[in-house]
């Protein structure tokens, strides 16, 4: 076997750019390490003739120069630390592609259903309007919640419990996503016209979490524990808003099929009149078409089975489609 020889006997490879070699020690044979094993099989007819140009592999000998990596040794080399790069990434990072944390409901197949509001920025309803310049002012990453089975006077008497539940989850999942998170912030909303106000808000302020930790919370969007049920919403409201229709009277379960009729009606002369003199009282981005905001408006219809009956026994379907404009382009409309 071989034996640690002295510092002066180490020889360093070069340092490639995408590799961090550990020193290693090689050591030079000595002359019993080359005698050929004293057994019969030495002594056999099969016995290699050259013993002396044979070596083991764990005891190589002792390179006279700094081997330079060929093309070919320097790719595996490359892959090997981009491999271990990959692993020390994805042992840190891969844990915040899906929560697996035994306090919240699992993910069903296919994910959470969506929740539909009467508007694309509903969460800001009733806010106050000073409490909705502070939520302007504070940094991302940031993004609203709003707790199901909670009305806005629910929200309101109970603030503070529904503020400290939220924290109370939103940290576990930052645990989860990074050891020692900093603490999580969350600022319930307030009326605008204070507590004799009719209409209420119920959207909260969440803040002060990590990027890694917002993405996760917002690509699951629902969590729900033994106390709470709410729903992760960006801050923001870029995407135009989406309509949303109820269609009965079909029997048919493929919602490919309806879909097709509501594209073949909507596409009729008189129809496809009406929606863009709809268009024409808007004002439509860069100047596009009100044939083609037409055509965009008929082509992002989407249908979906809902589960369950109206009177009748129909069954009942929701058609969904998405306008090609913000709403601060329809002033008319």
């Amino acid at each position: 076997m071989p034996t640690p020889t002295s510092q002066g006997n180490r020889v360093h490879p070069p340092h490639p750019d995408l590799l961090v070699y550990q020193d290693f020690t090689v050591t030079t044979s000595h002359a019993d390490d080359d005698k050929p094993p004293s057994s019969d099989l030495a002594s056999s007819i099969h016995a290699p003739n050259n013993s002396k140009g044979d070596h083991l592999m764990s005891a190589p000998p002792s390179p006279t120069i700094r081997h330079a990596p060929t093309a070919e040794e320097q790719a595996i080399l490359d892959h090997l630390a981009l491999a271990d790069m990959n692993r020390s990434v994805l042992s840190q990072n891969g844990q915040t592609n899906r929560a697996t944390l035994p306090q919240f409901t699992p993910v069903p197949n296919g994910g959470f259903p969506a929740v539909h509001m009467s508007h694309s920025a509903q969460i800001f309803d009733h806010l106050d309007n000073r409490v909705l310049l502070a939520w302007f002012q504070v940094k991302h990453p940031k993004f609203l919640v709003r707790v199901f089975d909670h009305s806005g006077k629910d929200v309101a008497e109970r603030a503070a419990i529904l503020a400290e539940r939220i924290r109370t989850s939103i940290s576990t999942i930052a645990e989860f996503v990074q050891k020692d998170a900093p603490p999580v912030r969350v600022s319930p909303p307030q009326p605008q016209g204070g507590r004799e106000a009719k209409h209420l808000p119920t959207g909260f302020l969440v803040h002060k979490v990590t990027e890694e930790t917002r993405n996760l919370i917002l690509n699951q969007r629902i969590w729900s524990t033994m106390d709470l049920t709410f729903e992760a919403l960006p801050f923001h409201c870029n995407h135009p808003p989406e309509l949303l229709f109820c269609l009965s009277g079909f029997t048919t379960l493929d919602s490919e099929t309806i879909l097709q009729t509501v594209n073949d009606t909507w596409s009729r002369e008189e129809n496809r009149s009406h929606i863009e003199e709809l268009f024409s009282k808007c004002s439509l981005p860069d100047g596009v078409p009100t044939y083609i905001a037409t055509h965009n408006f008929i082509e992002s219809a989407r249908v979906e089975l809902l589960d369950f009956k109206i009177t009748g026994g129909y069954l009942s379907h929701a058609l969904m489609s998405s306008l090609p404009v913000p709403p601060t382009t329809l002033k008319h409309g």
